[in-house]
Parts: C-alpha cells; sequence; structure tokens
C-alpha cells in the first residue's frame, strides 16, 4: 500500500533526513519510488536499468538533502537528479555504440590481417563483427573492449583482474578464435544470401 503524500509529513521527513535521521529517508524514498520508477520507465525500456537509475537517484539525493530548500517541491527535485541520470545513462550508450565501431573496426584488421584500405562491403563487415562482439559474455566483451578501445595492456588487464598476464593473454587469444569462427560465418551467410 503507497503512503498518501502530503507536504507536511513529506517536509517532516526531509528535515529529520537533513538531521541525519536515514530511517525519516526511507519513508521519502516509500512515498516516491513508485512515481520516480514511473517517470524513469517512460524513457527506459529495461527494467532492470529503471531500477539501477532509480537506486542511484535516491543516493544522490540523500547524499545532497543538505541543499535541498523545503519551499521547494521534493518530487520535482527527485525527477531533476533522475532526468540527468538517464542523461548520463543515453550518453554512455551512444559512447559504447561508438566504440563497438572502433572495436569492430580494429578488430576486423586484426582477425583478418587483410589491408583494411580495400573494403568495399565494409559495412557488412563492421556489422557481422558488432553482431558477433553482442554475442560475446559480458566479462569477454569486457576484455575486448579493455584490450583494444582503452588500449590497455595485457599486464594492466591482468592486475586489474587479478589474474597472471598469460592466463588473460590466452583468454584473449580464444575470444579472438572465437569472434573470427563467428565472423567467418556470418560473411558466409550473408555472401549466399546475396543475389
Amino acid at each position: 500500500m503507497e503512503l498518501e503524500i502530503s507536504v507536511e509529513n513529506e517536509n517532516e521527513y526531509i528535515r529529520r533526513t537533513q538531521e541525519g535521521d536515514s530511517a525519516a529517508f526511507n519513508q521519502l524514498v516509500r512515498l516516491h519510488q513508485a512515481r520516480l520508477r514511473a517517470f524513469a520507465a517512460r524513457s527506459i525500456l529495461s527494467n532492470d536499468i529503471v531500477y539501477d537509475i532509480v537506486q542511484d537517484t535516491f543516493l544522490s539525493a540523500f547524499e545532497h538533502i543538505d541543499r535541498f530548500e523545503l519551499d521547494k517541491d521534493f518530487g520535482k527535485w527527485l525527477r531533476g537528479i533522475c532526468r540527468n541520470r538517464m542523461l548520463r545513462y543515453f550518453r554512455e550508450q551512444r559512447k559504447r555504440q561508438r566504440g563497438f565501431t572502433v572495436i569492430a573496426e580494429l578488430l576486423e584488421a586484426r582477425l583478418l590481417r587483410e589491408d583494411i584500405t580495400r573494403r568495399d562491403d565494409s559495412l557488412e563487415r563492421i556489422e557481422a563483427l558488432r553482431a558477433c562482439l553482442d554475442k560475446l559474455k559480458s566479462a569477454d566483451r569486457q576484455l575486448i573492449t579493455d584490450r583494444y578501445y582503452e588500449e590497455m595492456s595485457v599486464k594492466d588487464m591482468a592486475a586489474q583482474l587479478g589474474k597472471n598476464a598469460a592466463a588473460v593473454s590466452v583468454k584473449l587469444m580464444r575470444i579472438r578464435a572465437a569472434l573470427r569462427k563467428c565472423y567467418e560465418k556470418k560473411m558466409r551467410d550473408t555472401k549466399n544470401r546475396r543475389p
């Protein structure tokens, strides 16, 4: 059952939170979480991402509650924070998509060992490699991103993962082999579909 929001009880919870009462902030979360989720869900389809963004919004609100003025609209303030979190999410998504294109081109050159200036079907190649990248487990995709997009050394990657460099190098080799196999199959399928 959702609590009824009134300015009086909301302001009391805000005042108590500003004085350090985290239990009062829990009441604010209960008062606003359903509406904030609905607000985020209008722009974002994934329930998991909506949940993460709303949680991040509440964390930020709690950290900055001392900046909130009691004569303002708390729900509007929360929606402003949430909107900023959603904008950041969309910017990161666009950056990731651009990153995948760069990764696809770098891996294409490495996997095929061919002159990348001589590509008349480059769009098909990039799409095929992107589809193969998307099929990877997220941990494997992160390794590929770190190595070829972020240009991390294998040694640095190993240190970050708490593994030895040889193990990371072997893992990368296996991922590249799986990508090559997937890529070659997709390119064969593309050529077979051509009239």
